[in-house]
């Protein structure tokens, strides 16, 4: 099943309060294992050095995005949503 949605550093930043450039800074430094394109700022953009493969997973996965930016207000996964999900996962992770 392809995944349809991004979040933006700040909805991450809001769930393990820290700040949104924080999330950016692990990001970029420990991103690599995770899905890091359907993570992006609030605009839906991405460092232009990563968008040729960020544009290749966009299309993959059906999100709809420019040359620049990927339809954020589109595929954003509700904030709720997310906090539930990461509710979960920390659950099972501490369990």
């Amino acid at each position: 099943m392809k995944s349809r949605f991004v979040v933006s550093y700040g909805d991450i930043a809001l769930l393990v309060d820290t700040s949104p450039r924080r999330v950016g800074t692990v990001m970029a430094t420990r991103g690599g294992e995770v899905s890091w394109w359907r993570v992006t700022n609030r605009n839906g953009e991405l460092p232009a050095h990563l968008l040729p493969l960020a544009r290749k997973q966009w299309r993959r996965e059906g999100i709809a995005h420019t040359e620049r930016r990927c339809d954020f207000e589109r595929h954003r996964m509700e904030p709720g949503y997310l906090a539930a999900l990461f509710g979960d996962a920390l659950g099972e992770f501490i369990s």
